[in-house]
C-alpha cells in the first residue's frame, strides 16, 4: 500500500514539475505580450486625447490590453496552483514515509513481543517434556519399560552412549610413584572384560599428568594422594594381538607404564632374577 501511494505521488510531482518548467517559458512570452499591449494602450490614450484616433479604436485597444492582463493573471494563478500542489504532494510524501516507519516500528515491536512469548512457551514446554544430555550419542534404556508405566522420583531411566570420539584412558597414580612418569611414555593397558591370553593388550601413550593431587580411596580402604594421568591410544581399541575391543565408558582395566625402556637381554635377566628369588 505504501509503495503504491509513494509511486503515485512521485509520478504526479514529476508531471507537475515538467508542467511548471513549460509554464515558466510561456510566462516570459505572455509577459512580453502584456507589456507590448500596455505600451500600445498608453500611446493610444495619448492619441485619443489629441483626437488623432477615434474613441472606438482606443476602447478596442484598451479592451485588448485588459483581456491580456486578465489571461496573464489567470495563467499566473494556475502556475501558483501547480507549485502549491507540488509542495502539498511533497509534504504528503514525507508524511507517508513517517507513517510507514512508524508502522514498521510498531510491527517490529509486536513481533519482538510475540517472539519472546513463543520463546518462553517453548522453554516451558522443554522444561516439562524434553530431557537434555551434556553430550551427543545414542539413548539406552536402563531396564524394561512399557508405555504409561510408573516412574519413581529420582529413578534412572536411561543413559546416553556418546558417539565415537577420540578414545582416552584415565589412570589414578599414587603420589609415591608418579615422579617416574613422563609425557610420551608407553602404557600397556589390559582390559578386565577381555582376558589377556586371548585378546592381548592395548598400546597407549602418556598424554598428560595432573599438576595437583587429590584424595582417593585405596583397595584396603585407606586414603592416599593420587595424580590423574591421561592415556591416549594411537591405535584406537586394537590390541597387540590384532583384535579390536568393543569398549564403553564403563570399561576398566590395569595399566603398566614403561618408565625405562630395557633391552631384551635385560628383560631376560630380570625374569631369571625374579624366578630365582621365588
Amino acid at each position: 500500500m505504501y509503495k503504491i501511494r509513494r509511486s503515485g505521488l512521485q509520478r504526479q510531482i514529476r508531471i507537475d514539475e515538467e508542467i511548471i518548467r513549460n509554464m515558466e517559458k510561456e510566462d516570459v512570452l505572455k509577459k512580453q505580450l502584456l507589456q507590448i499591449s500596455g505600451d500600445r494602450t498608453r500611446k493610444d490614450s495619448a492619441l485619443a486625447v489629441q483626437k488623432a484616433i477615434s474613441e472606438e479604436e482606443y476602447l478596442r485597444q484598451s479592451s485588448e490590453y485588459l483581456s491580456h492582463k486578465y489571461n496573464y493573471e489567470a495563467f499566473r494563478n494556475e502556475m501558483l496552483s501547480r507549485q502549491a500542489q507540488i509542495y502539498k504532494n511533497r509534504q504528503e510524501l514525507e508524511q507517508l514515509d513517517l507513517e510507514e516507519q512508524e508502522n514498521k516500528d510498531r510491527l517490529l515491536a509486536e513481533l519482538l513481543v510475540r517472539k519472546n512469548e513463543l520463546t518462553n512457551a517453548i522453554r516451558v514446554w522443554k522444561e516439562k517434556y524434553v530431557q537434555y544430555a551434556p553430550v551427543c550419542g545414542e539413548l539406552e534404556f536402563l531396564g524394561f519399560w512399557r508405555e504409561n508405566g510408573f516412574v519413581q522420583n529420582g529413578q534412572e531411566l536411561f543413559s546416553i552412549i556418546p558417539s565415537k570420539n577420540k578414545m582416552v584412558g584415565e589412570v589414578m597414580i599414587p603420589s609415591y610413584g608418579v615422579g617416574k612418569i613422563k609425557v610420551g611414555q608407553t602404557a600397556n593397558v589390559k582390559i578386565e572384560n577381555y582376558p589377556y591370553d586371548e585378546y592381548g593388550l592395548m598400546k597407549g601413550k602418556v598424554q598428560s599428568i595432573s599438576r595437583l593431587s587429590h584424595k582417593m580411596q585405596t583397595a584396603d580402604g585407606k586414603s592416599a594422594n593420587a595424580y590423574r594421568v591421561i592415556i591416549s591410544f594411537p591405535y584406537g581399541a586394537h590390541t597387540n594381538f590384532g583384535k579390536e575391543l568393543m569398549l564403553d565408558f564403563e570399561s576398566v582395566g590395569n595399566v603398566e607404564i614403561i618408565t625405562k625402556p630395557k633391552r631384551l637381554i635385560e628383560r631376560l635377566f630380570d625374569n631369571l632374577k625374579a624366578k630365582t628369588e621365588k
